[in-house]
């Protein structure tokens, strides 16, 4: 960093701090362990090759786990800290964390859920910064059933496809020609008992 000469009596201005990743400066030293930060102005006491060495102190970095919209359960917690290059053990849905109609996967260092992805039991390597692990969930498949409901004849329609928390499922009609002696079929309701709302063909659950 200081490349010239000097005279005794005379005095070197030391650098401004440098940088380096993950580290804290703490001063020029004569050595590269212990002793006392020099001052700038310095005036070296004697004649001879002079060495300054730079110290420093590794920053620690903080793990948070976040449940990322989570309902339920709790997420894990990481009291330790950590420098750069250190690796941090990923674990698992420690604390049961549930979100409706989804299913917990692993963690992602974003909230939308992309980019690398950190299973319970692998590692991340530290950087240079504080890490948080967001929850990556992934919606659940709902499959649908039509019901016959005690007719005497004919077949309920079939579903095949399956859908997710929020996704509008059209309502089929009555193409398998369902019968019920002494009834017409109105349409169709989520509940065995026919009450609440009636969707017919082309209707949106």
């Amino acid at each position: 960093v200081i490349n010239g000469s000097y005279t005794i009596g005379g005095t070197l201005t030391l650098p401004s701090d440098p940088n380096r990743a993950g580290y804290t400066f703490n001063g020029w030293f004569l050595n590269s362990t212990g002793g006392t930060a020099l001052v700038s102005p310095y005036s070296p006491p004697s004649t001879g090759t002079l060495t300054l060495y730079a110290q420093w102190t590794p920053i620690q970095y903080t793990v948070t786990y976040n449940g990322n919209l989570s309902g339920g359960g709790t997420a894990p917690v990481n009291s330790a800290t950590y420098i750069t290059g250190a690796l941090i053990p990923v674990v698992g849905n420690t604390g049961g964390l549930t979100k409706a109609g989804y299913t917990f996967s692993d963690w992602t260092l974003n909230s939308q859920g992309t980019g690398t992805t950190y299973a319970a039991a692998s590692n991340y390597t530290v950087v240079t910064s504080n890490v948080t692990f967001y929850a990556r969930w992934i919606a659940t498949p709902y499959s649908v059933t039509y019901n016959a409901t005690s007719s005497t004849g004919g077949s309920a329609p079939t579903d095949t496809s399956t859908y997710t928390m929020g996704q509008n499922v059209p309502v089929l009609g009555n193409p398998g020609s369902l019968v019920r002696t002494g009834y017409t079929i109105s349409g169709w309701t989520d509940n065995s008992g026919g009450s609440g709302t009636v969707y017919s063909s082309g209707n949106n659950y």
